[in-house]
């Protein structure tokens, strides 16, 4: 254990124990928040240290108050907290507790001093969530979970118990049933609010002086958490509320219910139900999800959005609906993607055919299992979940059944916005979905388990199909998991599947776009003369191309309605503000303030674009546009480009980043991210590259670069192409104006630019020619180019020479 000298900036001390005086340390919310323990003795130092272990192990977090303050009204959980407790809260602690208990029990870690001074609430997003803390007493066991001894351990000193939480055979022989015991008395605590002795009488038990507990009528103590009933007793263990330590359920429930809530004079919760209204379809299954072993009672399944939108404003906070019907929705600490958190299992039927890499990071399958009951578990703990079913695909002939669940009706509602809809007859005969995704992400990751990171994870697992999300509420994480699935099956199959927008004209004519975030794939794609296919992801088969996706998901920074007029009029009833900043008495949204994201979200259905196409398929593309942002302000608004090139820049997927986007971003900074997705793709980028030339040849597709980015100089020093610029280079792109035009090319890069284009200054076409100090623009060019040829040395291998011909001097 190392140790170090530091001077710590304490407060008064929130507890003390029997080795040590706990403080809060004061720290700015950057820094975290933390707690200081500090020993009495000096040689309780490999106590600490195994404390600390422990500690590591099940994720212990520091806190804002604890069990005991709400209980008693202590002044530390009346200056963070005015409301009364209700039923909710109670309700969810108990659930949050059993779980932590079931979670340190299936680490193999034996709690010993679990009760309401030692339960942490935590104040996250407007919620308080309990936490099991001070792990000052905890042991490593390895006994049998219902045995009665923990081999090793040895007997706890009568000065080190609490009175009234302590299980009498701590002092003796005793397993995991002794945490069983204190969880119980810690929960009567929580519901009854009684602290003192006469719990006992209520339950006609008698102590005597040896600490032998005489509980022979109902067990130990009776935990009541839903329409569920547990008992728990020093010597047999039975079930804690349908957590991972459940092993056998009491033989007759009904008879011990009555008997039990009278005497500890708490109201029996009524099992919860779900009025017709509250699903779109009379049928709903609220057993649907019980051969996955989630048997939570209220099953709110494909709901409508009125339905999601009652359920945010009730139980979500930083859920409201806005001015324009709106809803907004808050995800938390997550607001955007974790693509360092992704992780693929490492299976034989897979194993061959992953880009094992960054991108796609190996996991194996006992790993995605702890995930997967992890999230099952916390799952099982909460009081209502939602169901989505869906497809991904307007293709029939390649539609894949998807199932979200997941415990927030945000969630819910945004994919509902996000899938394809299915109709009373689909969802009818929907059967059993071709993947799941369970989103448990409130519930963070166990650091401990093998191949993580982090709290965060997002795990896919291609043979049991399907996805785990814990440790992330951010909804991008579903949809981006989906387009990963499609990633690997369609491909499979010669289809080529994209990271592209797709829209259509008036005579049958497509046109793809590929872009990263930033480069308007979303905007330029939404264009009032043409139908809208989609604006993300698509797949091209031998018939014609298919968005993947039911609706959109645009960036809503800026927004504005005199730019992206058909993303502003979708923002209405039904449609999800993800993380927006807004007034609280008008409802107005603030699109210029970044104070919670710059990643702010809007998700709607397609049909919320008054020109989209449905279904949204088309024919084959007769033009292709890679999008990219350049900040250096060197490469041209538009140039044409020859088969060869076309698949370089695939390959290579550049944009960039400015200053102000990131923490420590100071000037421009190249992005490369191949086929223009590469955090979704599965195979190798070579994979999808041979599909896209393959198809492009077959039907004579031309392909253009269009810069988005910056013109006149670099981002600090020139200024943003204008929108105005970029559509009506587009708008002559799909006139065939452009491909009849004269063109020069631009060196270096060897790109063929037009030297005249309709309704846009030729001055702007070719770039060097915008800026003032032509010796500054020749360094830029040169570090670009540089940049290029640097990142695509890892694709050299695979590539023919004309693809590598293509790269610039």
């Amino acid at each position: 254990m190392e140790t170090l000298s530091l001077e710590l900036p304490l407060k008064d001390p929130i507890g003390e124990g029997t080795s040590g005086v706990v403080y809060p340390l004061k720290t700015d919310d950057a820094f975290g928040r933390y707690v200081v323990k500090r020993m009495k003795k000096t040689q309780d130092q490999e106590v600490f240290a195994e404390e600390v272990r422990l500690l590591k192990l099940v994720s212990a977090e520091a806190c804002d108050a604890t069990l005991w303050d709400a209980l008693t009204g202590a002044t530390t959980w009346r200056t963070t907290a005015l409301a009364p407790l209700g039923f909710t809260e109670r309700h969810t602690w108990s659930a949050q507790l059993c779980a932590a208990v079931c979670h340190c029990h299936s680490l193999g870690v034996l709690h010993r001093d679990i009760n309401p001074w030692n339960a942490l609430l935590i104040q996250e997003s407007g919620t308080w969530n309990l936490r099991l803390g001070d792990f000052g007493l905890a042991v490593p066991c390895s006994g049998d979970l219902q045995g009665i001894e923990a081999p090793g351990v040895a007997p706890l000193d009568a000065s080190a118990l609490t009175s009234l939480y302590s299980a009498p055979e701590l002092g003796k022989r005793y397993g995991y049933p002794a945490d069983v015991f204190s969880l119980g008395m810690t929960l009567l605590a929580l519901w009854t609010e009684r602290g003192e002795d006469d719990w006992h009488v209520k339950i006609g038990a008698v102590a005597s002086e040896q600490g032998q507990w005489a509980f022979q009528r109902f067990g130990h103590v009776v935990v009541v958490v839903g329409d569920k009933v547990a008992c728990g007793r020093a010597l047999e263990f039975v079930t804690v509320a349908g957590g991972s330590l459940a092993r056998r359920w009491l033989a007759d429930r009904a008879k011990i219910r009555a008997p039990i809530a009278d005497a500890l004079k708490v109201r029996q919760p009524q099992a919860m139900s779900v009025p017709k209204d509250m699903a779109n379809f009379d049928d709903a299954d609220m057993a649907i999800l019980h051969n996955l072993g989630i048997e939570t009672d209220a099953v709110i399944h494909n709901a409508r959005p009125g339905t999601l939108y009652d359920e945010a404003l009730r139980y979500e906070k930083g859920s409201a609906i806005l001015s324009t019907g709106a809803l907004a929705a808050y995800s938390g600490a997550k607001t955007g993607r974790s693509p360092m958190d992704k992780r693929v299992v490492e299976e034989p039927s897979t194993i061959d055919d992953v880009w094992w890499g960054t991108v796609n990071m190996g996991l194996s399958e006992k790993s995605f299992s702890i995930n997967r009951e992890r999230a099952i578990d916390y799952l099982n703990t909460r009081p209502r979940l939602y169901v989505l079913d869906g497809f991904a695909g307007w293709d029939p002939e390649y539609r894949y059944k998807i199932r979200v669940i997941t415990s927030r009706a945000y969630h819910a509602l945004f994919m509902h916005n996000m899938l394809i809809r299915p109709t009373a007859e689909e969802l009818a005969n929907f059967g059993e979905p071709d993947y799941t995704i369970y989103n448990a992400g409130a519930f963070p990751a166990n650091r401990a388990t093998d191949g993580m990171t982090s709290g965060t994870s997002v795990s896919l697992n291609f043979a049991t199909k399907e996805v785990v999300i814990l440790g992330s509420q951010y909804a991008g994480e579903m949809k981006k998991g989906v387009f990963t699935i499609m990633n690997y099956l369609l491909p499979k199959q010669g289809i080529l599947s994209m990271h592209a927008s797709a829209n259509e004209g008036e005579d049958g004519d497509v046109t793809v776009f590929f872009g990263l975030s930033g480069t308007g794939k979303t905007t330029l794609s939404a264009d009032e003369n043409r139908k809208l296919i989609g604006d993300d992801e698509h797949a091209w088969t031998d018939k014609g191309v298919f968005n993947i996706e039911g609706g959109c998901y645009a960036k809503a920074i800026g927004l504005t309605r005199e730019k992206e007029p058909e993303i502003w009029d979708a923002i209405r009833f039904g449609a999800l503000l993800e993380n927006v900043v807004f007034d609280q008495r008008t409802g107005e949204v603030d699109y210029n303030d970044s104070s919670i994201t710059e990643n702010t979200r809007v998700s709607y259905p397609l049909e919320y674009i008054p020109n989209v196409k449905i279904p949204a398929v088309g024919g084959h593309p007769k033009n292709i546009i890679m999008l990219t942002c350049d900040a250096f302000g060197v490469l041209p608004p538009v140039s044409k480009l020859t088969p060869s090139q076309a698949m370089y820049h695939f390959i290579s997927g550049y944009t960039a980043k400015v200053a102000g986007t990131e923490m420590g971003i100071s000037e421009p900074t190249a992005t490369f991210s191949a086929c223009f997705g590469a955090p979704f793709m599965v195979w190798h980028p070579a994979k999808y590259a041979e599909l896209l030339a393959e198809k492009m040849a077959k039907h004579n597709v031309n392909a253009w670069l269009i810069n988005t980015g910056w013109t006149g100089g670099a981002f600090g020093s020139g200024h943003r192409m204008s929108l105005k610029d970029t559509r009506a280079i587009i708008d002559a792109i799909h006139s065939g104006d452009l491909a009849k035009a004269e063109y020069e090319n631009f060196p270096r890069f060897n790109l063929q630019v037009p030297k005249t284009c309709p309704n846009v200054d030729a001055k702007i076409l070719m770039p060097n020619k915008t800026w003032s100090d032509q010796a500054e623009f020749e360094k830029m060019s040169a570090k670009l180019s540089g940049l290029f040829k640097e990142n695509f040395t890892k694709f050299q291998e695979g590539c023919s020479e004309d693809i590598r011909a293509a790269a610039p001097q």
